[in-house]
C-alpha cells in the first residue's frame, strides 16, 4: 500500500490481510475448470480418436488423397472467408451503431478479425469478445453494447444456420433417415429457432411503441439488435447464409480431394451442426468433437470401398489443422496492432 508521497506504508501488528470469501474461491475453482474443459475434453476425444481408429489405414488415406490440391483449397479458401467474414463484420458494426460510431470499414474490420485468430483457436467465443473488446477501445463503445453488438453477429448465424438445415432437408429429405433422433432434434431446433427470430424482429424491431417494448429496446444488451430495421436483419441473415456456404463448398472440395462422393444437400445440413458443434466450449478448436461427429456424418460419401472411418479421419485432421495454419499465418500479421489497441495506451497508477 503506497501513500501520497509514494513510499510503501508499514503494516501495524494488527493488521490483517482480507481472506478470500468461499463465494470468490469458489468462482475462481469455476473459472479455472471452465478453462481447462476444452484442453482436457480435446485430450479425451483424441485419445479416443487415436485408439479407435486405423492408424495405417490413415496414413494410406494421406497417401491416396489430392494433397496439393486439398493444400490449394485450404490457402485460398482461408483467406477468402477471412476477407468475407470481415467484409460482414463492418457491415453489421456499421449498422448496430449507427448514431453511436462511425461507419466502419473493411480495412479496420479485416485486422480485429485477422487477429482475433488467436483467441478463436481456443474458442470461437474468445475471439468474439477479443473482437469486442478491441472495438470498445478503439471506438470509445461502451463494452457490453460492443458484447452485445459482436452476439449480434451470433444471432445472424444461428438463424443462418437453421435456414441451411431447413432447405437441406427439403432437397434430401431421406438424407438422416438413418439417424431419426438426429432428424427430429434438428427439425425441432430449426423450427424453435426460426420462430424465435421472428418473436425477436415482432418485440426488438417492430413500430410498436408499448411502454415495455420501448424499455426493452433501450437496454445496453438490446441496442445494438433494435437498431438494425427487419429489412437489415433479413438481409445480414443472407449475407451469413452466404457466409456458411462458402464452408459448403470448401468441405465438398476437400472431400473430392479425399476420394469421397460428396453431396450437396447432405452437406447442407451436416455443416451447419458442425459448426454448432464446433463453437461449444467443450474442446480446443473443435478438435475431437467435430471429428467424431463427421466420422457418423460424412461416412454415406465414401462409398469406393475403403473403410470411411479412416479416411473421415484424415480429412478431419487435415482441415482442422489447416485452417488453423492459415489463420494463425493471418493473425501473425496484425496481432501486434491490434493488442496494442485491446491493452489500452493509458496506464493507470497504482494507488
Amino acid at each position: 500500500m503506497r501513500t501520497t508521497s509514494g513510499r510503501i506504508a508499514r503494516r501495524g501488528p494488527g493488521h490483517r490481510t482480507p481472506a478470500i470469501s468461499p463465494t470468490a474461491h469458489s468462482l475462481t475453482l469455476r473459472q479455472r475448470a471452465s478453462r481447462l474443459l476444452p484442453v482436457v475434453g480435446a485430450a479425451v476425444l483424441v485419445g479416443y480418436l487415436v485408439a479407435s481408429t486405423d492408424i495405417e489405414a490413415v496414413g494410406r488415406a494421406f497417401a491416396e488423397a489430392r494433397l496439393l490440391a486439398f493444400c490449394a483449397i485450404v490457402a485460398v479458401s482461408g483467406v477468402g472467408m477471412w476477407l468475407a467474414d470481415s467484409s460482414i463484420l463492418a457491415w453489421l458494426l456499421t449498422r448496430a451503431f449507427h448514431g453511436v460510431s462511425g461507419p466502419v470499414r473493411l480495412r479496420e474490420a479485416a485486422p480485429l478479425k485477422g487477429a482475433t485468430y488467436f483467441l478463436n483457436i481456443v474458442n470461437y467465443n474468445a475471439a468474439a469478445l477479443g473482437i469486442a473488446w478491441a472495438f470498445h477501445r478503439r471506438r470509445g463503445v461502451p463494452l457490453l453494447q460492443a458484447i452485445a453488438g459482436i452476439a449480434v453477429m451470433n444471432y445472424l448465424d444461428l438463424v443462418a444456420l437453421a435456414v441451411l438445415v431447413v432447405f437441406g432437408l427439403l432437397l434430401g429429405a431421406d438424407l438422416l433417415a438413418a439417424q431419426p433422433e438426429l432428424l427430429v432434434w434438428l427439425r425441432v431446433v430449426a423450427t424453435a429457432t426460426l420462430g424465435g427470430a421472428l418473436v425477436v424482429t415482432a418485440l426488438v424491431q417492430s413500430p410498436i411503441r408499448l411502454r415495455l417494448l420501448v424499455w426493452l429496446r433501450g437496454q445496453s444488451v438490446v441496442k445494438p439488435l433494435s437498431r438494425l430495421t427487419p429489412g437489415q436483419t433479413l438481409a445480414g441473415v443472407l449475407l451469413r447464409v452466404a457466409f456458411v456456404m462458402g464452408y459448403v463448398l470448401v468441405h465438398y472440395l476437400g472431400l473430392w480431394a479425399f476420394g469421397a462422393e460428396p453431396s450437396l444437400p447432405r452437406l447442407l445440413v451436416v455443416v451447419p451442426v458442425l459448426t454448432v458443434v464446433g463453437v461449444v466450449p467443450l474442446s480446443v478448436s473443435g478438435i475431437g468433437t467435430t471429428q467424431v461427429l463427421m466420422r457418423l456424418l460424412y461416412a454415406p460419401m465414401f462409398v469406393d470401398g475403403r473403410e470411411p472411418g479412416p479416411v473421415i479421419d484424415a480429412y478431419s485432421t487435415a482441415s482442422i489443422f489447416g485452417f488453423m495454419i492459415v489463420r494463425l499465418l493471418i493473425a501473425a500479421f496484425f496481432l501486434r496492432t491490434v493488442l496494442r489497441d485491446m491493452k489500452g495506451d493509458d496506464t493507470e497508477e497504482s494507488p
